[in-house]
């Protein structure tokens, strides 16, 4: 049943728009009904032991540089997804320790794994994609240029930014 939803899901994706996103393998990850079945399988992607999902993008002219892991630290329905570039040169305290997990899982103890995904998370995931989708053309246009080292630092100054406020969203003291 699982297998059938994922392949279900993608397929909906490619047809719908010719390729699969970031942000279709995050809606998949956080489905948490499962379709009706005669094998009483109650089982979905997204299930009350779910504690994190990922999803990596390669990027095909600059793998080194502009690849992207999308990581939800923590219940997929209970957190928020962030982007970690390939030439991540320093993860922020909050996310190499438990802090966002913690975040996360207090959020799930709160509203439960099966309740709608908050509008500030979705609002804060939104806008997050689109200022690092604009960072990583810039990164681009400055490899184009050799300017690697200027790459590296603009995706990472973007992506501690995004995680700052990641923070905020899950209610994270700052420290």
């Amino acid at each position: 049943i699982r297998q059938f939803v994922v392949i279900t899901e993608l397929n909906k994706a490619y047809r719908t728009r010719g390729r699969i996103t970031v942000q279709d393998s995050l809606n998949l990850t956080r489905i948490h009904e499962t379709p009706k079945n005669d094998m009483n399988l109650t089982r979905s992607i997204c299930f009350k032991y779910t504690n994190s999902a990922s999803s990596f993008v390669i990027d095909r002219s600059y793998p080194d540089v502009l690849s992207t892991g999308w990581l939800c630290v923590g219940p997929p329905r209970n957190t928020v997804c962030i982007p970690v570039p390939v030439c991540v040169e320093k993860l922020d305290p909050e996310i190499a320790g438990l802090d966002f997990y913690r975040a996360a899982r207090k959020d799930f103890d709160k509203r439960g794994f099966a309740s709608s995904l908050p509008e500030k998370f979705s609002a804060f995931e939104k806008r997050s994609f689109e200022q690092y989708g604009k960072a990583l053309k810039q990164a681009e246009a400055l490899l184009k240029k050799g300017e690697k080292t200027g790459a590296v630092k603009l995706l990472n100054a973007q992506a501690a930014k995004i995680w700052k406020e990641a923070a905020k969203v899950l209610g994270i003291p700052e420290k």
